[in-house]
């Protein structure tokens, strides 16, 4: 069977390499001159922006990028760099500690430079921590058969009932929702 996939982003590029492992002829559509969607770089007045990184996580075995790339028989032919990004702003940087300070560091170091915002960055924590648990629960459940699939699915609507009320919330909003300080704000929008 000849497929026809439009969009050379991760999830189009992702489909046909499922489709051509199974044996499809593949035709790929993409408008713009590289392949990548939103994981393509960014080049502007002789500058490059290299924005993948940022956007594309959990290459670990059993994460959920990691369990792809071993469905498509490529996942020891991806070498992978653990990285962080580094923000800087006028009055403050927020770069990677010469030394591993732990999972949440970069939230330790923001609550040392924003005191007052200390109890909204534990709750931020606790909304990502969600956040990346539904993610998790909702890859699962895709993957699941049969009873087990059913109990994942409920598990997953019922984790997101909450989150109904904020589906349409832009990261202005929500980041309004979540911090008071500005630069604060800057930080979570940059």
């Amino acid at each position: 069977m000849k497929v026809v996939i439009i969009g050379s982003g991760i999830s189009g590029l992702t489909a046909a390499l499922y489709m051509l492992q199974d044996g499809h002829r593949v035709v790929l559509l993409e408008q713009y001159e590289s392949p990548g969607g939103v994981t393509a770089a960014i080049r502007r007045d002789g500058y490059t922006w290299e924005q993948g990184q940022m956007l594309v996580e959990g290459f670990g075995p059993g994460e959920v990028v990691g369990t792809i790339l071993s469905e498509l028989d490529i996942f020891d032919q991806i070498e992978t760099v653990r990285d962080d990004r580094a923000y800087s702003f006028p009055d403050f940087e927020i770069c990677r500690p010469d030394q591993y300070a732990g999972p949440a560091w970069r939230i330790e170091h923001l609550k040392q430079i924003f005191p007052a915002e200390s109890r909204n960055l534990d709750r931020y924590q606790r909304f990502y921590g969600r956040i990346m648990k539904l993610r998790d629960l909702a890859f699962r459940a895709e993957r699941a058969r049969g009873r087990s699939a059913l109990l994942l699915r409920l598990k997953l609507f019922a984790a997101l009932l909450p989150l109904l009320p904020k589906r349409n919330w832009s990261a202005e909003r929500m980041a309004d929702h979540l911090f008071d300080d500005d630069k604060l704000k800057a930080v979570f929008l940059a």
